[in-house]
């Protein structure tokens, strides 16, 4: 895109440095304005790059004359030199320096003029400051002269070495961009010489006369002329240039009409070139090599052209809009490449930028005017557009991650000896989390080989904290052939050791014999010094004794013994009914049977323990009335009149004789009236009726291990999960009670302790909605937890630490929830129902859509690893 324009014949020469661009112009030689000034003038234009305004002609911000005009015009840099040095050849063979800050501030040309020198004899032609070292300076005149210029010393310039034959009119010169010690020059003659300035001599001569003449080239001075007796057909080398990147390449430009070509040559063979570039129609006059990127070369000629080249591809990949006449030199700009510049015999300095910002509607508008008398659009429209970003929009190296922890890189070979633009990929696998792999594996293997219980084993062995090992402790029973018997073990319950402590108790009553509070009380105590001594290291939750007194009066007074108790150690034998409950009674069987038995044995034990009076004259109205209905069999009456005494434990003991339902109904009876003021009544109540939901809403939350374990020992297979998961829910309630922006920490300690223990519940009940949202809120708090301990450590976010001890965290909960899945068979019905189902509604919601998130999660990570 054409930027600016600025009027004038001149020769120019872009500022180097960060600045903003500035280009110095001197009047040309050789030709005249449309005005005929003969006035030779030095001026300096700043370039706004950010004004749209193409239409406005640039006007010069400074201006010196000078003594002659200009052949060639370059800008340096200079470490004493804000603006750096420019440097004028000109025609009358002087070299003038001049200091561009000082005619920027002034315009005074005296103070700005640096050095005047005369040394050569023609016009200075070739001109350019060294680009390694900036106080070298290289200039070269139309007869053969060479000159060196220390600016540290400009008084005495020194030659590369003896003049050359093969140098008559020298054009142009470039040092090499990579060995500062190596300069071309082109002449007339159709010859380019390579000059090694360090040895003080040519080393090298490159001649190209055409396609269907020989090439020549030769090492130093006495090599032999390949194309000898052909020099009719040379003509005159216009312009040569270095390659940015490559020491050994170097193009030269032939202002030969019937053959404009290009030719790159590598010195390494300097008997045929490299490749030859073919596109102007006339000869070329200048060139350019874009020194940020190699693939871009300007190039402008007699057939008023300014193209760009990829000498790399050999093509043209644009075209500047053709001037009017000769286009006599083009130039990159050194600070700014985006920028470049266009010098024509018609009077115009054309400054173009890479970048087009033309709407395409202002295109569109060029071609579908109606106006019938406007010019004709031409259908060639010359454009400046790059098929490929310049060099130093390009990545020289990259990296980026794929799919499944691929890890894609890529750099430029251009470096190490290969082409340019050669760039070599590397795909390798990035693991940063080799544990978090490895437990996967051995998850996955476990399941595979169904080795769930020891996977379980191991990781009770490693687990953190209390409550990740009591998770896999309760998952771990689960997989056991009794699963509620290892639950009941886990929480620390043992029936053997029950028994011995009963047992032990009842040695230390010796109910027989004692009568008086006083044993009572000390017999009591000795239970209870008993209890002790055999829990000295007690189990989670164990069964202790009443703290009250132990009644024993009503059994004392009935006469229950100690063989009675000990033959009644089975809860079922004493309130059972007959095991056929339509079927008739025990005293019914004896009155109704056809054998009667004999009352009174010889062999009996009881015979000869005493005689005894059914109606002893001491015994109360009461007691005869029950003991004449047990007499005629009815024993519904002496239920009956033992629940009006308030004997209940005879009114149970005469029901069992009278079928089920009185049994029931006296049991019912029995239990409310005392299972109020008896606590292992109510219990007991809850068991015999089969009705265990008094036990799991109603009992005491801090005794939740013996409602587990009543609930493991009575409950139905039907009703085991149900009433499991309300305890857990009971316990889930409280936790939230406890737990609260308000909560001090004790408070959440006891409402954590609450949710562990619900947790319990849940594994329990096989509920995975409830222990999975529970599991995931915990590893949330670690993370949490896990950060705010890395933020006060050093101040920043970890992310890498982070990012790892999320990975471990997530590797935890898919293992339990894996674990879980399996111990229950666990399908999602409603995930089951949307996969089978055509027409499933897209903002469907799940119950487990929290724990798909993290599976989504865990498999993002496991790819990437």
């Amino acid at each position: 895109m054409k930027l600016k324009e600025i009027p004038r014949t001149a020769t120019f020469a872009w500022s180097p440095g960060q600045h903003l661009p500035i280009i110095a112009t001197g009047t040309v030689a050789g030709a005249l304005d449309a005005s005929f000034s003969s006035t030779t003038e030095l001026e300096l234009f700043h370039i706004d790059i950010h004004s749209s305004d193409t239409a406005v002609e640039l006007q010069p911000s400074a201006v010196v004359t000078s003594n002659a005009r200009f052949d060639r015009l370059v800008w340096g840099n200079a470490n004493d030199k804000t603006y750096g040095i420019i440097a004028g050849g000109l025609e009358n063979g002087e070299l003038d320096l001049w200091d561009p800050e000082i005619i920027l501030e002034s315009g005074n040309a005296e103070k700005a003029l640096l050095l005047r020198n005369t040394a050569h004899s023609g016009n200075v032609r070739g001109l350019q400051f060294n680009p390694i070292q900036n106080n070298l300076l290289a200039s070269a005149a139309t007869n053969g002269e060479i000159f060196i210029w220390d600016l540290a010393k400009p008084d005495k310039p020194y030659t590369p070495g003896t003049k050359s034959p093969k140098m008559e009119e020298i054009t142009h010169l470039a040092w090499n961009n990579q060995v500062q010690h190596i300069l071309a020059t082109s002449s007339t003659t159709g010859y380019t010489l390579i000059w090694d300035l360090k040895n003080k001599r040519e080393v090298m001569h490159l001649s190209y006369t055409g396609a269907a003449s020989h090439l020549a080239g030769g090492y130093g001075m006495g090599s032999m002329n390949m194309a000898s007796g052909l020099g009719v057909g040379r003509r005159g080398i216009t312009a040569v240039a270095w390659n940015p990147d490559m020491a050994t390449q170097i193009i030269t430009a032939s202002e030969d009409d019937n053959n404009p070509v290009i030719v790159i040559w590598d010195v390494r063979n300097a008997h045929a070139p490299e490749k030859v570039l073919t596109g102007h129609e006339k000869g070329i006059l200048s060139l350019s090599w874009c020194q940020k990127d190699a693939d871009l070369l300007l190039s402008c000629g007699k057939d008023n052209r300014t193209l760009c080249w990829n000498p790399r591809t050999t093509e043209i990949i644009g075209e500047l809009p053709s001037s009017s006449n000769w286009a006599f030199e083009v130039q990159w700009c050194t600070g700014n490449p985006y920028l470049l510049a266009s010098a024509s015999l018609d009077g115009k300095i054309s400054v173009h930028s890479l970048q087009s910002n033309q709407d395409k509607s202002v295109q569109a508008n060029v071609h579908d005017n109606d106006d019938p008398f406007a010019p004709i659009a031409s259908a060639h429209q010359p454009s400046l557009t790059l098929k490929q970003p310049p060099k130093w929009l390009r990545r020289s190296v990259g990296v980026m991650f794929g799919f499944g922890g691929k890890l894609v890189s890529f750099c430029d070979k251009a470096s190490t000896g290969a082409a340019p633009s050669k760039h070599v990929v590397t795909i390798s696998t990035v693991v940063t989390e080799p544990e978090v792999v490895q437990r996967s594996i051995e998850l996955e293997s476990s399941v595979e080989e169904k080795s769930l219980g020891i996977f379980c084993e191991r990781r009770v062995k490693a687990a953190a904290n209390e409550f990740e090992s009591e998770n896999w402790k309760v998952l771990h029973t689960m997989f056991n052939e009794n699963a509620r018997e290892q639950l009941v073990k886990h929480l620390g319950f043992s029936k053997d050791d029950v028994v011995s402590q009963i047992s032990t108790a009842i040695k230390a009553m010796n109910l027989k014999g004692t009568s008086n509070e006083e044993s009572k009380q000390s017999e009591i105590n000795n239970i209870h010094d008993i209890l002790r001594q055999d829990n000295t290291t007690e189990p989670v939750g164990v069964v202790s004794l009443p703290s009250s007194p132990i009644d024993v009066k009503s059994d004392a007074e009935q006469g229950h013994d100690e063989q009675f108790v000990a033959k009644s150690d089975n809860m079922d034998e004493l309130f059972s009914g007959p095991t056929d409950p339509s079927g008739p009674s025990d005293a019914s069987n004896f009155f109704s049977s056809g054998n009667i038995p004999d009352v009174f044995p010889v062999q009996s034990k009881n015979i000869n323990i005493g005689s005894f009076k059914i109606y002893p004259a001491q015994e109360s109205d009461v007691d005869k009335l029950i003991t004449r209905s047990i007499v005629l069999g009815d024993f519904e009456s002496a239920v009956d009149l033992c629940l009006k005494a308030d004997r209940l434990s005879d009114a149970i003991l005469l029901a069992g004789c009278g079928g089920q339902e009185l049994l029931q109904r006296t049991r019912k009876i029995y239990f409310e009236r005392r299972a109020s003021t008896i606590p292992y009544l109510r219990l007991l109540q809850s068991i015999v009726s089969g009705d265990l939901s008094d036990i799991v809403f109603n009992a005491d939350l801090s005794e939740w291990q013996e409602i587990v374990v009543v609930l493991c020992t009575f409950a139905r297979p039907e009703e085991f999960g149900g009433l499991c998961n309300a305890l857990g829910q009971r316990l889930e309630q409280e936790y939230r009670k406890f737990v609260g922006p308000t909560s001090t920490e004790e408070m959440k300690s006891r409402g954590l302790e609450y949710r562990k223990n619900a947790v319990l519940c849940f594994l329990a009940a096989g509920n995975l909605e409830n222990v999975a949202s529970i599991w995931i809120a915990e590893q949330e708090n670690e993370e949490k937890q896990y950060e705010t301990v890395q933020n006060n450590q050093d101040g920043s976010k970890c992310t890498g630490l982070k990012y790892s001890y999320h990975a471990k965290t997530l590797q935890s909960l898919i293992e339990k929830v894996t674990i879980f899945r399996k111990a229950i068979d666990y399908v999602d019905a409603s995930m089951v129902q949307s996969l089978d189902s055509s027409t499933s509604e897209s903002n469907q919601q799940y119950k487990l859509y929290a724990l798909y998130d993290k599976y989504a999660d865990y498999a993002e990570i496991l790819v990437s690893q």
